[in-house]
C-alpha cells in the first residue's frame, strides 16, 4: 500500500502583505513550498507527492523540483476556484489505488516535523481518516458581543493543523460529491468527509507547536526564529 501527498500551493496570501506570494518567501534561505515539500521527501513512508498550484507557477515550481532534487513530485497539476476543487484535482492526478493512503496538506507550513507526517500515516492503519492537531492552551472563552458568555473546559479541544489523513477510494467519493452537489465552500477537507460519511471514525494524530502555518508577517518571524535555532527542525522536533 503506497503513502501518498498531496501539497496545495496555489494560494495568493493576502494577509502576509507581501508582493511575493508567501509560498515563494524565503525562509532561512529556501522557499516555504520547498521546505514543505522537503519533509515530505525525507519521510520514508511517502512514495509520491503530487504539487497542486496556479498553471502560471508551474515553471517556477518545474525549477525548484529540479534544483532540490524532490525526487518524489511525480506531478505537478493545475489547482481550482476553491481548496477542496485543488484538492479534488491532485486526487485525480494522482494515480491512487482505492486503499492506499493519501496526506493533504497546504504548502506552507515549512517546519512541519517528519514525526508528524509519521504519525499521521500511522493513524491510517487504525481509522478509515484522520485529522493532525495539538491541544488548546489557552483559555476558551464564548462571546456575545463584548460580553463573556461562557468559558469552556478546552481540555476536549484541538487546534487542527494537517496534515489531514484518508484513504484514497473515501476522499475521493467526499470530494467528488460535494463538487456535485454544491456544498457551500468549506475548506477542511475532513469536515467534507465527515459529512458524507458522517459513521467512520477519524483519527486524531498528535500534532507540533512547531507545525506553523505561514499565514501572517508573525509567522513568518516565527519560523524563521525556530530553523535559525534549530536548522533540522523538520528532522528532530517532535
Amino acid at each position: 500500500m503506497m503513502s501518498n501527498a498531496i501539497l496545495l500551493a496555489g494560494g495568493s496570501g493576502t494577509r502576509m502583505e507581501s508582493e511575493i506570494h508567501k509560498q515563494f518567501l524565503e525562509i532561512s534561505g529556501k522557499e516555504i513550498w520547498a521546505r514543505t515539500v522537503q519533509a515530505f521527501q525525507d519521510c520514508t513512508q511517502i512514495g509520491k507527492i503530487i504539487l497542486v498550484c496556479r498553471e502560471d507557477y508551474f515553471e517556477h515550481m518545474r525549477r525548484g523540483v529540479s534544483r532540490h532534487e524532490f525526487s518524489k513530485v511525480t506531478r505537478i497539476v493545475a489547482g481550482g476556484r476553491e481548496r477542496f476543487h485543488s484538492a479534488l484535482n491532485g486526487l485525480r492526478a494522482s494515480g491512487c489505488a482505492a486503499r492506499d493512503k493519501v496526506l493533504i496538506l497546504d504548502a506552507v507550513r515549512p517546519c512541519i516535523p517528519v514525526s508528524v507526517i509519521q504519525r499521521a500515516l500511522a493513524m491510517l492503519d487504525a481509522y478509515e481518516s484522520c485529522d493532525t492537531g495539538s491541544p488548546v492552551v489557552e483559555t476558551l472563552f464564548e462571546a456575545e458581543g463584548d460580553t463573556i458568555a461562557s468559558i469552556t473546559d478546552r481540555a476536549r479541544f484541538y487546534s487542527g493543523q494537517g496534515p489531514e489523513g484518508f484513504h484514497f477510494e473515501t476522499v475521493f467519493s467526499a470530494l467528488s460529491r460535494h463538487v456535485r452537489d454544491g456544498e457551500g465552500l468549506m475548506t477542511n477537507i475532513s469536515g467534507i468527509v465527515r459529512r458524507y460519511f458522517p459513521d467512520v471514525e477519524m483519527g486524531l494524530a498528535a500534532g507540533s507547536e512547531v507545525n506553523i502555518k505561514i499565514t501572517t508577517p508573525k509567522d513568518w518571524l516565527i519560523a524563521e526564529q525556530l530553523l535559525k535555532l534549530a536548522p533540522d527542525t523538520n528532522r528532530n522536533m517532535a
